[in-house]
């Protein structure tokens, strides 16, 4: 009977040392750890953005939504009274060479998803052109894109056009349906010409910007 007892404790000091080894390994690990990644995984695992250190965040309570986006970048919100009513960002907006994001607000009545609603609209837009030939007006000129892919960005689906012919340059653009509303991200893609300003930079910040975006209602 003691040699039983024995074994069980001995047996019950050598799981009490792994439980130790295990404990301060992780205390190891995590101060290792750098804070970003911690928050980075944290962040992910409830669906939050990862908004870097330093950039501003724009909220606008009318339409439901904020983003964040680089303190260096020129923002502007004189098109909110446009239909649709838009807000911009650039680095910059102003000069020779310009790089611009359109944040526009489109009507969605029937809450389609980000997919559907862009299905539905590349469809009315064909629509539209055929009855335009028929009749000899003067036809839209169609949507022209290479690719359309659907993502996640925090937990919300979204769909994007990619490599949309807009006449002076080539975009990518970013579909969110919320409720009633779209909200479209259009920025030029990366490789663009003498015009647009530091477009691959450019570009992979705009789409940090998008990965950012919070709907508030």
């Amino acid at each position: 009977m003691m040699g039983v007892m024995k074994k069980r404790h001995r047996r019950m000091l050598v799981w009490a040392a792994v439980i130790v080894l295990l404990v301060a390994f992780g205390v190891f690990a995590f101060a290792k750890w750098e804070p970003q990644a911690w928050q980075k995984a944290l962040a992910q695992l409830s669906g939050a953005p990862t908004i870097p250190q330093g950039w501003i965040t724009y909220t606008n309570r009318e339409y439901g939504f904020s983003f964040s986006y680089p303190p260096d970048w020129q923002f502007s919100t004189s098109t909110l009274a446009a239909n649709p009513p838009a807000v911009i960002l650039g680095n910059p907006l102003e000069g020779t060479t310009t790089y611009e994001i359109r944040v526009s607000i489109e009507k969605n009545p029937d809450a389609l998803s980000s997919a559907a609603y862009v299905e539905k609209m590349l469809s009315d837009i064909k629509s539209q052109d055929q009855a335009g030939s028929v009749v000899g007006a003067t036809s839209q000129v169609s949507a022209q894109y290479t690719a359309a892919t659907g993502f996640a960005v925090n937990n919300d689906q979204e769909y994007e056009l990619n490599n949309v012919f807009e006449f002076d340059h080539n975009a990518e653009q970013i579909y969110a349906a919320h409720g009633g509303r779209t909200f479209l991200f259009d920025f030029p893609v990366a490789g663009q010409g003498p015009n647009i300003a530091s477009s691959t930079q450019n570009n992979a910040i705009a789409h940090e910007i998008v990965g950012t975006l919070v709907f508030t209602n």
